[in-house]
């Protein structure tokens, strides 16, 4: 997460529907399909919802946030960093967790 950035379902679609049209989809159905994807997907779901009752509320830069950005001393059970803010991704897209254990209130 270098930036946070929240968008609503319109400019998502937006830009799901320019990735679609790069890759040679016509425009039409290309708009189509971005539409859909951001109606029916649960990752689309749960990161705003995430966000908005963490990230945006919080003290901590969030390119610096140790749930985002973990260190190797914040690992446990032999986990690495990298595999660690994996787990931290998928428990956030999965709608897993809602309170962000290193949530500071700003």
């Amino acid at each position: 997460m270098e930036e946070l950035q929240v968008l609503n379902k319109l400019a998502m679609a937006r830009a799901l529907k320019e990735f679609a049209a790069s890759l040679g989809i016509s425009e039409r159905f290309a708009d189509i399909l971005s539409q859909v994807h951001v109606h029916s997907s649960v990752i689309l779901k749960n990161w705003p919802v995430f966000l908005k009752s963490n990230c945006l509320r919080c003290r901590n830069d969030p390119q610096h946030c140790a749930f985002f950005h973990p260190k190797e001393e914040e690992c446990v059970g032999g986990a690495t960093p990298i595999s660690t803010r994996q787990a931290n991704i998928a428990v956030v897209e999965l709608g897993k967790l809602r309170q962000c254990p290193c949530f500071k209130a700003g």
